[in-house]
């Protein structure tokens, strides 16, 4: 009996078509997705890099093959409506510095990089942040989504929504588009501001832990690695691959 039982099992084994089990094992989709913050030619925090470091890592990118996506094919790569290009990754901005337009933008589009800007409303046309105008202009190129109205920490429902759909009136006054992408201030939330990002539209939402994002993971905690102004090449090398 025992014989007759492991023959079967060998016999269903063997008529498995060649590989696939390897294709059952890859069906999560594994992204990298980096957050940046501040880059300039006279860093002074711990996340403000220096122009030189920053293009440095873009090179590294552009040099090893990766693909910079938009949110949108991110979105679309992760849900597995499109097929991933070669190596894709997510690059993204937090908090509209100035510098985005000055110093960053350039460098992505001399790479054609794509990427995404989460803008705290609030701090458009305050001092080191772009002005709403620069907003507007940049979003031809570059996805604005959602870093909500204030950068408050999000705690609890109702200030969440209240901050959330405040930033996305403003983005969609400003752009034309309304947001479906949320980073949370300080990459905080719980079960109640994963609700209110979910009411007010938000198809996927970000967190600052520092891992690999996959198609696994809950869609409003997804995961980015923050890049420090003290990241080496080396450090970042093993971040992306």
């Amino acid at each position: 009996m025992l014989r007759s039982i492991v023959a079967r099992i060998f016999l269903a084994l063997s008529l498995l078509l060649p590989g696939q089990a390897a294709v059952a094992q890859s069906n999560t989709i594994t992204i990298p997705v980096l957050c940046y913050h501040s880059v300039n030619s006279n860093p002074s925090g711990r996340y403000e890099l220096s122009t030189a470091k920053f293009q440095e890592q873009m090179a590294y990118l552009k040099t090893n093959g990766f693909t910079p996506v938009s949110i949108d094919d991110y979105y679309a790569i992760m849900t597995k409506q499109k097929a991933p290009p070669a190596k894709p990754i997510l690059l993204t901005f937090d908090d509209a510095y100035a510098d985005f337009a000055t110093v960053i933008a350039p460098v992505l589009q001399q790479n054609a990089f794509k990427a995404t800007q989460f803008v705290v409303t609030n701090w458009v046309n305050t001092a080191n942040h772009l002005s709403q105008a620069q907003v507007t202009t940049l979003a031809a190129s570059f996805d604005i989504q959602n870093h909500t109205d204030t950068h408050a920490r999000l705690s609890n429902y109702t200030a969440a929504f209240g901050e959330i759909v405040r930033a996305s009136d403003r983005i969609q006054a400003w752009t034309g588009k309304r947001p479906q992408f949320l980073a949370y201030p300080n990459g905080s939330t719980n079960a109640s501001v994963d609700q209110a990002a979910a009411d007010n539209g938000m198809k996927m939402a970000f967190t600052v832990a520092g891992q690999k994002s996959t198609s696994a993971m809950n869609f409003l905690e997804l995961p980015r690695y923050v890049i420090p102004s003290s990241e080496t090449l080396s450090s970042f090398a093993k971040k992306v691959n």
